[in-house]
């Protein structure tokens, strides 16, 4: 019966022949599958997707790369819309300093999430105190505030504020306009000390980042100090803010002015 065994021999290595194969090929299919899902699903949701305003390609009806048509950045500079109605800086007392743009943006259709500034300070003799960066948004169509605070100036007395734009401007048309981020139930008392408080509401459905403002004016209409706070508000939401100034004034303030803006828009 040695040809049985023979066969059975052989029958045994041909199976195990097979079972190699068979795992060979198992192996082989899940690398091809595990390379497919790597490498050709981004493909595929891509070329499905069509273009998009962040692939570094002119395509759709964007009028340059990535920027007009529908995507949300602007291809030009809207810098010409803007108007600077004054700059000033205000004493904080303990020798420091804060100063304000105060500004116009008449470009109704966008506005800058990051508007970067170079603010610098100067004493009564013209000479160069403090200097700083600061940040801001501007919101299409609307009064727009930069705030720089904490310059400090020791003995020296500050009493005019320059700012200059630091970049060009990145204009988008998704910068919400001012009605989204409204300020209600603005309230300034000066005793015992001087205190603006106020609610930020969003009437917009997205969470956003909010920056606020706080201008306080005396009886002849001027501008005697300024302060600013940030929160974040979910769409449809009320949150209440609080301003406070370090020392007292010399001249009293007898109305507040509270200029909101968007910082950005928070992932849904």
């Amino acid at each position: 019966m040695w040809w049985v065994q023979a066969l059975s021999l052989d029958a045994i290595l041909l199976l195990m022949f097979s079972w190699a194969r068979r795992r060979q090929i198992i192996y082989g299919g899940g690398v091809l599958v595990f390379l497919l899902i790597i490498f050709g699903v981004p493909f595929i949701v891509k070329k499905i997707s069509g273009p998009s305003c962040s692939d570094g390609k002119k395509n759709g009806i964007e009028e340059e790369i990535d920027c007009g048509g529908a995507c949300p950045r602007l291809c030009r500079d809207e810098s010409w819309a803007l108007s600077i109605v004054w700059q000033r800086v205000f004493r904080e007392g303990g020798g420091v300093a804060s100063a304000l743009l105060y500004g116009e943006n008449f470009y109704k259709t966008g506005g800058v999430f990051d508007a970067q500034y170079y603010v610098k300070v100067y004493d009564t003799a013209g000479v160069l105190i403090a200097e700083k960066e600061t940040i801001g948004s501007i919101l299409p169509g609307s009064s727009f505030a930069i705030f720089a605070p904490n310059f400090y100036a020791g003995e020296r007395v500050p009493v005019r504020a320059i700012f200059e734009q630091r970049a060009p401007f990145e204009w988008r048309q998704d910068v919400p306009k001012a009605s989204t981020i409204r300020t209600e139930s603005i309230q300034l008392s000066t005793t015992p000390q001087t205190r603006v408080e106020a609610v930020l509401f969003n009437s917009g459905e997205k969470t956003l980042k909010a920056r606020a403002a706080a201008i306080l004016y005396n009886a002849n209409g001027n501008a005697i100090g300024a302060s600013e706070t940030t929160a974040s508000l979910r769409g449809g939401a009320r949150v209440p803010i609080s301003f406070f100034w370090r020392a007292p004034f010399s001249e009293t303030p007898v109305r507040a002015e509270i200029i909101s803006s968007v910082s950005a828009m928070e992932a849904q």
